[in-house]
């Protein structure tokens, strides 16, 4: 029965995994929502966002990824049933050299035993060939969940950040547009800021709060047709954390690269956005 149990679930998971994951790309996409919307931080929305993210963060928490009574809880089981089967084993030899047993009597005995044995190690073998498919299978869904976990994290710096660099724009008196829609390759994206608008873009500026080498090539190399068609300057600003190498992938595939915790880099941003 534990063995056709864990064959029901395998047979299962396709379904479990694809239920969790879309409820988990339902969070996402509010997320995405939440970052992409200029106001989601600023005046009277600050308090309001800010307590919706932690509730999606526990929300996040909340689905799970490989379930532990595959894992332990079935573990256990199966351990507790050949224990029984062994007790049972015993209990059955004992009995049968209490009655004057035949050589019959004793293969009966015998081939229990060994059947209990062979079944035992096939279903161990069994049990853990399908939690270690199980785990590889549900392992984007942690990955995903940790994705998300950090978008909710770094998504208040971000916002911090855009609306620093608002703020400067408007003291220098540079136009701008915040969250713009461009055609780029025929794909839309929607930059941070683009300056001074999307009818005439010079600048286009992408804040990153837990950056990685794909992304900021993938984000390069979106914008690279755009600009070599219209000669804008792509600029990234992002919280390397120290990262020198990450920061130097950075500066191989962007016109201008800025740490937003570097404020001399900062200085030097309003110095280029300024000539």
């Amino acid at each position: 029965m534990v063995i056709a149990f864990y064959a029901l679930i395998a047979r299962m998971s396709d379904s479990i995994f694809s239920c969790r994951f879309e409820l988990l790309e339902e969070k996402n996409q509010e997320v995405e929502q939440i970052r992409s919307n200029p106001a989601s931080f600023k005046g009277d929305n600050l308090e309001k966002t800010s307590s919706r993210l932690k509730e999606l963060s526990k929300e996040i928490d909340s689905i799970k990824t490989f379930p532990r009574y595959l894992g332990v809880g079935v573990g256990i089981t199966f351990a507790l049933f050949l224990l029984t089967s062994l007790i049972c084993a015993e209990w059955l030899r004992l009995s049968t050299q209490q009655n004057n047993p035949t050589q019959n009597d004793w293969i009966i005995v015998v081939l229990f035993i060994i059947t209990v044995g062979l079944f035992g190690l096939v279903g161990a073998a069994g049990i853990a060939d399908v939690r270690d498919t199980l785990k590889v299978q549900f392992k984007n869904l942690a990955k995903k969940k940790a994705e998300i976990k950090e978008e909710i994290m770094y998504a208040p710096k971000e916002a911090e950040t855009v609306a620093y660099i608002e703020s400067n724009l408007a003291a220098l008196r540079i136009d701008f547009e915040s969250n713009a829609t461009i055609k780029v390759s025929g794909k839309l994206f929607r930059p941070d800021i683009i300056i001074p608008s999307k009818r005439n873009p010079k600048y286009l500026v992408e804040v990153l709060g837990r950056p990685n080498a794909d992304l900021i090539y993938k984000l390069a190399a979106d914008y690279h047709h755009f600009k070599v068609e219209t000669g804008v300057k792509t600029i990234l600003v992002a919280n390397f954390e120290g990262k020198v190498s990450l920061k130097d992938v950075a500066q191989a595939y962007w016109d201008f690269v800025v740490d937003f915790r570097d404020m001399s880099d900062m200085d030097e941003l309003k110095k280029i956005l300024a000539k």
